[in-house]
């Protein structure tokens, strides 16, 4: 069996490389501020519109005598017509996505729509 040896250089090259990494601070990709990531972001945008999805729930469910898959269309109609009024709210839906619902924020769209609403027939499913 043959070892395999690799040569680290020495010098101001590898020493700027550790300088730059030691640098880099964490920044939330929703509201920018340091020391946290958006899935542990506090930011009051992201709980409203999450709690504004659970509401839209439970009135999507008794506006239709409880059918659950005419509630969970309009939902995801509703959360895809968001999505196409700005770019801000599809940072928004993805934010949410990946906060409350274990979602990337680099996903695409139509993942972290998915995601929300796995999670909203989870509500439904416990009720």
């Amino acid at each position: 069996m043959q070892s395999v040896v690799y040569d680290i250089p020495q010098g101001n090259l590898n020493n700027s490389f550790i300088n730059r990494v030691r640098r880099y601070t964490r920044k939330c990709s929703f509201c920018n501020n340091g020391g946290h990531n958006v899935a542990r972001c506090d930011d009051a945008t992201l709980q409203m519109f999450y709690d504004y999805l659970i509401h839209l729930k439970n009135e999507t469910l008794s506006m239709n005598n409880y059918n659950r898959i005419l509630s969970i269309q309009l939902v995801e109609q509703y959360i895809y017509n968001f999505c196409g009024q700005n770019e801000e709210n599809i940072k928004i839906v993805k934010s949410v996505a990946c906060r409350f619902c274990y979602s990337r924020i680099n996903s695409l769209l139509q993942v972290s729509v998915n995601k929300i609403i796995r999670v909203y027939i989870q509500f439904l499913r416990s009720k």
